[in-house]
């Protein structure tokens, strides 16, 4: 077990002042620093404003709702706007499943002038999941102010089907070309039909800004009645972030008619890492000269989602690449190939696990992940390695191991 940080014992501090509703504080002490060094007392009700407002960060952490009752009290009514926003802005990372924290953030709203605390407001709200902060946020599409317009859009999100019309209404009509490609993203996300023709006349555009926001629509709305297009964009384009959504997009419409293509471009290392992104979605097979690609590459992303890909779709034709990197020096990579070693039922799959698994040398993660692995291989391989698993049983210290390595045991000997 590891030793608690500064941080955690200061949060436990402030949990049990704030639990039993003291003079509300917080520990003050450089980031980083190993040791408290001179720590000062801030306090909620100091007069001075930069001690509040350090005191609503640190106190917000503890995520304590009987908080939420005085920073409402200081977001309608400190003088400061530094503290107003910074409440604000906790409230909306602490406290978002939280109703009275949400009705308080509404009813500043309305009464708040200063901008940067009605974009901090803004902010929270959205990270309220109910129709009610979504309807919010509509109101804010119309705003003469970029960076609170924009954070009213990032957070539209996940409200698909609320206000697709506006936004898209927004999207015609707008001139800056970052905001123009979020707003088309989201239609994408939204699957707004209604923006399809639209979108398909942008394709067609000479500006790069209209075509780069069309691609990013079809890169989550796929349509396989612009793939040849696209494809002529990929293949002339000398604008990289162009060439990336296109690749994207013909990518995302799994169109067999274009694998071709894909391959050609997955030469490319930083088009390999793009497809490697995308292969949770990607419901086509993919052909092998393209997956021996991604488990060869010199990029971790790229390897994992091979390796995931594998061992999802239980290719044990690719099982040699997949024992090459149990012992990968890469973390991630290593705990990727023992997890595809189990899934894919790999030939020498229970010794190699076992291994793992009896070698204290490594890391008790590592050696729990392949105790999570070894209960994924079928039971016939199982209940023909069976004393060597109740071998390996027998030896391990850990309890949390030891209760893994039990369900492979129960699955080899279950009727």
């Amino acid at each position: 077990m590891k030793n608690p940080t500064p941080t955690s014992y200061i949060l436990t501090i402030i949990g049990i002042l704030t639990t039993l509703f003291l003079s509300p504080v917080a520990q003050a002490f450089p980031q980083g620093s190993q040791q408290v060094q001179s720590p000062k007392l801030f306090k909620l009700n100091s007069s001075d404003p930069t001690e509040r407002k350090l005191a609503v960060y640190y106190l917000s952490e503890s995520g304590n709702p009987q908080l939420v009752k005085k920073f409402c009290e200081m977001l309608l009514n400190d003088k400061s706007t530094d503290v107003r926003a910074t409440v604000a802005e906790r409230l909306g990372d602490y406290y978002y499943t939280n109703k009275e924290a949400e009705n308080c953030l509404l009813k500043a709203l309305k009464k708040e002038k200063n901008k940067a605390v009605i974009k901090n407001i803004v902010y929270a709200i959205s990270n309220f999941d109910d129709v009610k902060a979504g309807k919010v946020l509509c109101r804010f599409l119309n705003s003469k102010d970029p960076d609170i317009r924009r954070t009213a859009i990032v957070g539209l999100i996940k409200f698909q089907g609320l206000c697709d019309k506006q936004l898209f209404e927004l999207l015609k009509k707008d001139k800056n070309a970052d905001e123009k490609v979020l707003l088309a993203r989201i239609l994408g996300m939204h699957k707004y039909k209604p923006a399809k023709p639209y979108m398909k006349k942008l394709l067609k555009s000479p500006k790069p800004e209209d075509v780069l926001a069309a691609l990013n629509f079809f890169k989550y709305y796929p349509d396989k009645t612009v793939n040849k297009t696209v494809e002529k964009i990929l293949r002339n384009t000398e604008d990289q972030k162009i060439e990336e959504a296109a690749f994207d997009v013909l990518v995302a419409s799994n169109d067999p008619a274009f694998y071709s293509t894909i391959e050609t471009y997955l030469l490319q290392p930083q088009f390999q890492k793009r497809f490697a992104l995308r292969l949770p979605s990607f419901k086509g097979n993919i052909p092998p000269k393209v997956l021996k690609l991604l488990l060869q590459s010199d990029d971790t992303t790229s390897r994992i989602a091979a390796l995931t890909y594998i061992g999802e779709h239980k290719l044990k034709g690719y099982c040699d690449y997949v024992k090459q990197n149990v012992y990968n020096k890469s973390a991630d990579v290593q705990a990727a190939a023992i997890w595809a070693l189990g899934k894919a039922g790999c030939q020498d799959a229970v010794k190699i696990l076992c291994d793992i698994i009896s070698n204290y040398n490594l890391d008790d993660d590592v050696r729990a992940n392949a105790a999570q692995a070894l209960s994924f291989l079928p039971k016939k391989t199982l209940k023909k390695n069976l004393n060597l698993i109740k071998e390996v049983y027998k030896n391990e210290f850990l309890d949390d191991i030891k209760d893994t390595i039990m369900k492979a045991i129960k699955k080899a000997t279950s009727s």
